[in-house]
């Protein structure tokens, strides 16, 4: 018996980890092909800031913000951004 399929069950998850992983490169192809997507759109002045899976969550906020002013040269009052993001 597959260790990680009993590890799985006894926690109640009943899918085989090959669902998962499937999904799972579902998600990073469809992220590649709206970059592919973007870079064609930047020419048009539209901007997608790709944040890494890697980045911790409370981080992504100040990393969004850095990426917009490095992508656009614009500074922006992000005082109140907390709310949103």
């Amino acid at each position: 018996m597959n260790k990680n399929r009993y590890t799985n069950e006894k926690r109640g998850i009943y899918k085989e980890d090959d669902y998962y992983r499937k999904q799972w490169n579902d998600l990073l192809k469809r992220d590649k092909a709206k970059v592919e997507l973007f870079r064609e759109l930047n020419k048009e002045n539209y901007y997608l800031i790709v944040v890494n899976y890697s980045i911790n969550i409370s981080r992504r906020g100040r990393y969004m913000i850095q990426e917009f002013i490095r992508q656009t040269g614009k500074f922006i009052n992000h005082a109140n951004l907390k709310d949103w993001i």
